[in-house]
């Protein structure tokens, strides 16, 4: 878990995923905003934003399953 930055060199742009490690918990949410120092996230299928300065880049795995969750909640609407 790295604090204000994600990964060294990383800042995460609108629309990508990133995943929320500040409660202990990975959450992965869609970039709303980054500022270089922390980032507005939003579930991949919408949702309440939030903001968080503790994020890191998803795996493939967590990339993959944002991408679909973002893709049948788009068909539901």
């Amino acid at each position: 878990m790295v604090s204000g930055g994600g990964a060294p060199g990383w800042v995460p742009r609108k629309g990508e995923f990133a995943v929320d490690t500040s409660n202990g918990k990975s959450v992965v949410g869609e970039v709303v905003e980054s500022d270089g120092t922390g980032v507005t996230l939003r579930p991949p299928g919408g949702g309440k934003a939030w903001s968080t300065d503790e994020y890191r880049v998803p795996s493939s795995f967590e990339a993959a399953g944002a991408r679909l969750a973002k893709a049948t909640a788009r068909r539901l609407r």
